[in-house]
């Protein structure tokens, strides 16, 4: 996708899910919220493919400056909401013995 097919992809989920943003700011907001929830989604989708899938790689850890983007933790060190459902997500407890039923052949 082109950047700005992109964008429009991005605020029409988010308008999906949330509704229509009143301003900026709730966009942003709303968009960090949509970033949570896609994030999970697809990484519980990864979990639950294993064994061919063994794990998942996160690119994009902090911003270096003030921006919308994919990374975990905005620019000034706090954790983004993506951040927090990705820890609650990998702090869920999954039984030994599914694990092993997944991984031994």
């Amino acid at each position: 996708l082109k950047k700005k097919d992109l964008q429009k992809q991005i605020a029409a989920n988010i308008e999906y899910y949330y509704g229509k943003p009143k301003n900026f700011e709730h966009h942003v907001e709303l968009s960090r919220k949509w970033q949570a929830k896609a994030t999970v989604d697809v990484t519980r989708k990864w979990m639950k493919d294993a064994p061919y899938c063994g794990g998942v790689l996160f690119w994009m850890l902090n911003d270096w400056w003030p921006v919308t983007s994919e990374s975990l933790i905005d620019h000034d060190g706090t954790p983004k909401p993506a951040l927090e459902a990705l820890g609650k997500l990998f702090a869920e407890e999954v039984p030994m013995d599914e694990l092993d039923r997944k991984y031994k052949k």
